[in-house]
Formats: C-alpha cells, structure tokens, sequence
C-alpha cells in the first residue's frame, strides 16, 4: 500500500481545530510535532482532523466561519506577520502568495491582472472530500480577506474606498450563506467553475497600518531560505521576470534599482546573483518586454508605435529592429 502524501498546515490553525475537538472529544487529541510553526500530516490526518472538528460543532454555520473568528492573519507564522508588515495591500496579497506554500501546502496559488481587478485564483492539490476542500479553500480565502483590516485602519486610509472582495468557490455552501457576511463583507458565489477571489487595484494600493520595512524584509528573507530548504524556491531570474511582466501589465516601467528593491536587495546582490544563474538585468529586461509586445500584437488591435511604447520602447523603429532580431519576424509580419 503506497503511504499517503503529506500536508504542511500552520500549527495555529491546527490548534484551533484540535481546541474544536477538545471541547467534545478530549480523548482523540494526539500530540503533533511543530517545525517552523507548522505540523506535518498525513491526507488522511487532515481529513479526519477536520471532519472531526466539523461533527463537534455548531451545524447552523460553515466551519470555516467558526475557524475564522479565532484565526488572525498570524495564523500563517511568519508568512502572516510579512504580510502585514508590507507597504501596501497590494505587496502583502504577493507576499501570501509566494510563500503560501510553507504554511498551506495543500494549495497552488496563481495571482493575474484582469482589467482593474487582480484575481488570485486557489487549487487544491488533493481530493479530501468536498468537507474538507470547502473548509480549507475557505479558511485560506478568510486569512487573506483579514488583511484588509490592516488597510481600513491605515491612517492614509480613504473613508470612500470599499474593501470588497469577490469571492467565487466551486464547493456549495456549507450551512447559512448569510453567515459568510460576517467574514467576507458578501455572499460569495458558489457552485463555479474556479475557487478564486478578486480585489481591485484601488483597493490594494492603501497603505497598511501595520507597515515596517525593516521588519518585512527581514522577514523576506528568512522565508526565502525556508522556500529554499523545502525545495520549492523559484530562481531570481524567474522572480525578475514575473515582476517585469507584471508591471508592464500595470503600466509600469521598472528601473533595475527599482526592481533590487522591490526583491529586497540591493542593485549589487541582483546582479551578482543573476550572474550565477548565466543571466543579466538588461537581457531578462529585454525578453520579457518584447514577448509583452508580442502578446499585445497577436492579442488587440493597437498600432504598432502604441504596442512600442507600452513595451518600453520610445521609438518604433528601435524597436522594431529589436523584435525582429528576437522573434526572426517583423511586428507586423508577427500580426498578420
């Protein structure tokens, strides 16, 4: 018989489901091991942990709501206080992101820019049961909607944004769908074809209460190691192309300074570190903006000198000799 995978799940929320249990069911409380403030179970451990949970508690509401009320966002460990402790809401939803997989391993993450909106839609790994898959696609899309808090009590926060997240899951409800008000804000959808939540981009740009960037990046840094030491750690020059292709969605335009600092490091350690990796700045630079390029000219109707400049490039003909040396055709050849 093949052994069943295993999970990583943030101690607190395990502590929280075991306190659930306890409150019925003393005697089925087992002691777990704690590394790096997260437990390490077994599919069949977590699925009994949470229908067990689930069978101790009140029916007339979802579990995860129940979960939730003593959840905050340290429940994720370190991985919650770097969030909280970004500049914006914005950096804190990228930073749950990225490192999600050291405190929720059950869970692929993929965050996009759709219009004015950014959608960071959920996928569970594994089939637990629609119980389970309901609970933890719900508890991981609480956990990021708490960090709004941190964004309406900002001091710069305005009184005229509206911290609405949209919220669509595959699952149906598990009890009174009012009920899920009281965490999100509104009834999410339900019965759809992605589990994902949506913000705009208004709403990501505030500034949050709880921001210190000595904190966060040192924080940055030690969860960089932990993604290393699980082997799960993306390379930098991955990390370098995914933040040039998001800002050029955004309409930015990013230095090589600007973009050291956003990866908190200095210009020096990028490049050294780029360098290891037999690449440079100026050519990831280069890729990802003629490939943006060729996205806009397969994908819209915008001229040529337009699709340019949104790639980076004040004059057409730069870059059209630029396009064509990389792609073997011209823009226009690649349009048509």
């Amino acid at each position: 018989m093949r052994p069943s995978p295993r999970v990583r799940l943030s101690a607190s929320i395990v502590d929280v489901l075991d306190s659930f249990i306890e409150s019925v069911r003393p005697e089925l409380i087992v002691d777990r091991k704690v590394e790096d403030g997260c437990c390490d179970l077994t599919l069949n451990e977590l699925r009994d942990l949470i229908e067990t949970a689930a069978s101790c508690q009140s029916p007339k509401e979802p579990l995860s709501i129940q979960l939730l009320r003593y959840l905050p966002v340290t429940a994720a460990g370190d991985v919650g206080i770097a969030s909280m402790t970004a500049a914006t809401l914005g950096e804190a939803l990228e930073t749950g992101v990225r490192f999600l997989p050291l405190v929720f391993t059950l869970f692929d993450c993929h965050q996009y820019s759709s219009g004015n909106k950014v959608v960071v839609e959920m996928r569970c790994r594994h089939d637990l049961g629609e119980t389970c898959n309901a609970v933890l696609t719900e508890l991981q899309a609480g956990l990021f909607r708490n960090m709004a808090f941190f964004a309406q009590h900002a001091p710069q926060s305005s009184n005229k944004t509206r911290y609405r997240m949209r919220l669509s899951f595959s699952h149906e409800p598990q009890g009174d769908k009012q009920a899920y008000r009281e965490i999100f804000g509104e009834v999410p959808d339900f019965g759809q074809a992605t589990n994902c939540f949506s913000l705009s981009k208004q709403v990501l740009r505030q500034s949050l209460l709880t921001a210190n960037r000595v904190t966060h990046s040192a924080l940055i840094k030690t969860l960089e190691e932990r993604l290393h030491r699980y082997g799960v750690s993306e390379s930098v020059s991955d990390r370098v192309r995914n933040l040039i292709r998001k800002a050029l969605v955004e309409g930015e335009l990013l230095t090589s300074e600007e973009m050291a600092l956003r990866l908190f490091m200095s210009s020096r350690t990028l490049n050294r570190r780029l360098e290891k990796e037999n690449t440079h700045i100026r050519l990831l630079m280069d890729q990802a903006r003629l490939e943006y390029a060729k996205r806009l000219l397969q994908t819209t109707s915008l001229p040529i000198s337009t699709v340019a400049n949104k790639s980076g490039y004040k004059n057409p003909s730069s870059f059209s000799r630029a396009f064509k040396r990389y792609f073997d055709v011209s823009p226009g050849q690649c349009r048509s």
